[in-house]
């Protein structure tokens, strides 16, 4: 009914004469269907992709699980041998320390050598011209 309305509105703006017919209101209704098919295809292929992708999600959120449970074993390695070398290097500091010492040490001796030899070299060249 209401086409019948607008074909007089078309008529009188218009000045055209517009006739509505039966195969007008089948080509309407294929071009709808087809339409509908098209937006349906969309969609579909629009799932499609969603439930792809939330399989990847899955997919990641699993692997991120299982790289955690293994970086908490590693960890646990790493700490182990932190402690090690932690131990090995307070070791060589406390080695260090005592070799730093005993060079002092060696040091003073050595001076104290120096001048001892220097007083025998007094003394040696005292008994020589005693002599």
């Amino acid at each position: 009914m209401s086409i019948a309305t607008y074909s007089r509105e078309f008529e009188e703006q218009l000045k055209r004469k517009n006739h509505v017919t039966p195969k007008n209101y089948l080509d309407y209704i294929n071009t709808y269907v087809s339409i509908i098919k098209d937006k349906k295809k969309q969609i579909d292929s629009q799932v499609v992709r969603l439930e792809a992708g939330l399989i990847k999600l899955d997919e990641a959120a699993d692997a991120v699980e299982v790289m955690s449970k293994e970086l908490a074993i590693r960890k646990k390695g790493v700490d182990e041998k932190k402690e090690i070398v932690e131990g090995i290097i307070a070791g060589i500091a406390s080695r260090t320390e005592i070799a730093n010492e005993q060079q002092l040490m060696a040091n003073e001796k050595q001076a104290e050598l120096i001048v001892f030899n220097e007083k025998i070299s007094k003394e040696e060249a005292a008994a020589d011209i005693a002599l």
